[in-house]
């Protein structure tokens, strides 16, 4: 994705947070403009913003602590383009 459909996703994934995201149900019942045509869960696309966030505005803080795991999928990324 480019910087500009990042940046998408993830501000609009913040503007459904604000009326809260049931991140505990793995039921897959938002949807984004940004990326039509899929269904996402709560911790999905939390997840996805967090990811977002840190492409676009990496000082931000969300206050969620999912940088272990965010650093963990970015070493699995390069293992896996490694291995191609």
């Amino acid at each position: 994705m480019t910087p500009d459909e990042i940046r998408n996703v993830a501000l609009e994934i913040a503007l459904i947070g604000r009326a809260g995201l049931d991140y505990a149900s793995p039921e897959e019942k938002y949807e984004l403009r940004a990326i039509p045509n899929r269904k996402f869960s709560g911790l999905h696309l939390m997840c996805l913003m967090y990811a977002g966030f840190k492409r676009i505005s990496p000082e931000h803080d969300l206050g969620m602590d999912l940088n272990d795991p965010f650093l963990t999928a970015i070493q699995l990324h390069e293992r896996g383009r490694e291995n191609r």
